[in-house]
């Protein structure tokens, strides 16, 4: 979409290459999340990172998803270690960068507010990060969904294991 796209209703006329046309409407949005899951197809595990910070500052990276030889991937157990550590997710997906304001992104873990202290782009064309922390209040909860909302416009629900 070409960046100056107006936002609101929008008219798209594709042209095949045999010369016939389709046209369809539109609503074009400051901001869709999507996040993009180990899978690849919208489902399950985020591709995500990880790392855990001790109290003395120390970090420590940990694993989100672990895949099996046929390539299909689970939630790997995220352990939040001590009550002192902190725990952050970098979640990467798309339809982000353009929010209104950061403080018009939330998420939530098994139904828990999970701060999100960055929602923009990540660098390269199209990759958005969102970088969330997870409460330890969610300790040994397991498997959870996780959704991000931006500008009201909730994504694809994902799968962490908080151990």
């Amino acid at each position: 979409m070409p960046a100056a796209t107006a936002v609101g209703e929008a008219t798209i006329t594709v042209l095949t290459g045999t010369g016939s046309t389709s046209t369809g409407r539109v609503a074009i949005k400051n901001a869709t999340p999507g996040i993009f899951t180990a899978n690849g197809n919208g489902a399950g595990v985020p591709a995500a990172l990880a790392v855990r910070i001790g109290a003395d500052g120390t970090q420590t990276p940990v694993n989100v998803f672990a895949c099996d030889a046929a390539g299909r991937c689970a939630p790997a157990p995220i352990s939040l270690g001590a009550a002192t550590d902190q725990t952050f997710v970098s979640l990467y997906g798309t339809g982000v960068r353009k929010r209104t304001d950061l403080d018009k992104v939330t998420c939530t873990v098994g139904g828990v507010a999970a701060p999100v202290s960055f929602a923009g782009a990540q660098g390269s064309i199209g990759l958005d990060q969102i970088n969330i922390q997870i409460p330890n209040s969610l300790r040994g909860r397991g498997d959870i969904p996780v959704l991000l909302t931006v500008d009201g416009e909730t994504s694809n629900p994902v799968t962490l294991n908080v151990q």
